[in-house]
């Protein structure tokens, strides 16, 4: 996420709480330094979900970065849930006999992967 995205992204919660104070000279930098580990299609889908959530009559949504973050990583453990990370998974055979560096590289990079939506059971990759 960068600057711009963050901006817009202030903006984006500005509409949908018009009762939430943003700070539009600050805030930006603010956000930014939050959420500048996620993605902006992380960010997006989670501020949709937390919008979208129903509140009591007379109550006024507020939403902060962490509540963006949360989100994410609530997002983030379905998918690696559904995937069934890490008991389900096994890595290639190739990856016990290299010794512990080379399977916790496999599992920062299949993790990542199962997050991106790019991740494929060792059945159906082609490579080795």
């Amino acid at each position: 996420m960068n600057l711009t995205e963050a901006t817009a992204i202030m903006r984006q919660v500005a509409a949908l709480c018009p009762h939430q104070k943003i700070d539009i000279e600050y805030g930006p930098q603010a956000w930014l330094a939050a959420l500048s580990e996620h993605t902006l299609a992380d960010v997006n889908q989670a501020l949709k979900q937390l919008a979208q959530q129903p509140l009591e009559p007379g109550k006024t949504l507020y939403i902060h970065p962490s509540n963006i973050i949360w989100q994410i990583q609530q997002n983030q453990h379905k998918k690696l849930t559904a995937a069934g990370w890490p008991n389900r998974i096994e890595p290639p055979a190739h990856i016990d006999q290299a010794g512990h560096h080379a399977y916790q590289q496999w599992l920062e990079k299949t993790r990542h992967q199962i997050l991106n939506g790019t991740y494929k059971a060792i059945n159906q990759q082609t490579d080795k």
